[in-house]
């Protein structure tokens, strides 16, 4: 929904902004009326489809005795001493698509759903929930693991060749077509910045499949087959749970870690072969992590 909104946003500007600027051709001023009408109604749509996409996303504002849902057109403020019940996190289908949404009933029987990728501090959101819910929240220090023969444990990486796997082979392929495209094209200087775009372009589509982990005494690790520099650090005893997940049309596979602070990650590898896929699972079981294998069967993506 929000793709084509901003594709609505990007036609109808760009049409009504070159009517505007085309208005001195030679045209009729009849015709130079009506063009004129069109290029402002179209701008016009274009900035009131910008404030739309703009009013969608809100955030959260919590006080001692109140939450405030702020959008760009209204603010709604809902007391605290109101809620009659609250779900957190639960996956539900929004417009089509499977989302991460909590639910807040009032006693006057008002439903307030609030969808995770909406805010984008709903995790500390999701921590006053809880709180108030009567949850323990625990933080990164207080969850026991087994150290028994940690003292022993050496670091494991999981990660078997990307070159070799169809994201890999696909990405290099798109490299290979670029580069052949630079050296037979004598104008390189003049589109250097559409090169560089496309580099940019293709990597950032290609490196979302080419996570890969490092699983130490004390922290799992993601690290990225092209991004090198990109490096995201989990401790293990904040670490709720991990699920695997396999989706339509996925080349690889997901994992979504869930820490005790509410927070929610996921990243996609076609890196790993389903016998390294078995012992990430089972040193992520050795560290008392709860893990849930969910890539038998595909299913649809959920947005956190």
């Amino acid at each position: 929904m929000l793709i084509a909104l901003f594709f609505g946003v990007f036609l109808t500007g760009s049409f009504g902004i070159i009517l505007l600027f085309n208005i001195n051709g030679n045209l009729d001023y009849e015709y130079k009326d009506t063009r004129l009408i069109i290029g402002l109604t179209f701008t016009l749509l274009s900035i009131f489809l910008f404030l739309i996409i703009l009013n969608y996303f809100s955030t959260i504002k919590i006080d001692k005795t109140s939450i405030s849902i702020i959008s760009l057109f209204k603010t709604k403020i809902y007391p605290i001493n109101e809620f009659e019940k609250i779900t957190i996190s639960e996956i539900t289908e929004y417009y089509g698509a499977l989302t991460d949404r909590s639910c807040i009933t009032m006693k006057n029987e008002e439903k307030l759903d609030l969808y995770s990728f909406k805010y984008s501090n709903f995790s500390e959101f999701r921590k006053f929930l809880a709180v108030l819910k009567g949850g323990n929240i625990v933080s990164d220090k207080s969850k026991e693991t087994d150290t028994k023969n940690d003292s022993d444990f050496k670091n494991i990486k999981f990660n078997d060749s990307h070159i070799i796997s169809f994201t890999g082979i696909t990405f290099y392929v798109f490299i290979v077509c670029l580069l052949i495209g630079i050296i037979k094209n004598d104008d390189f200087k003049d589109d250097f910045f559409k090169i560089l775009f496309s580099l940019i372009v293709i990597v950032q589509i290609f490196s979302a499949q080419m996570n890969y982990f490092i699983l130490t005494k004390e922290y799992l690790i993601i690290k990225n087959s092209i991004k090198f520099w990109k490096k995201d650090i989990h401790k293990l005893n904040n670490i709720q749970s991990i699920e695997i997940n396999k989706y339509y049309k996925q080349p690889g596979k997901s994992i979504i870690i869930k820490t005790y602070d509410y927070k929610v990650k996921e990243y996609s590898s076609d890196n790993l072969w389903n016998k390294t896929w078995i012992d990430f699972k089972r040193n992520i079981v050795n560290k008392t992590i709860t893990i849930k294998d969910n890539s038998n069967f595909p299913n649809r993506r959920v947005t956190y």
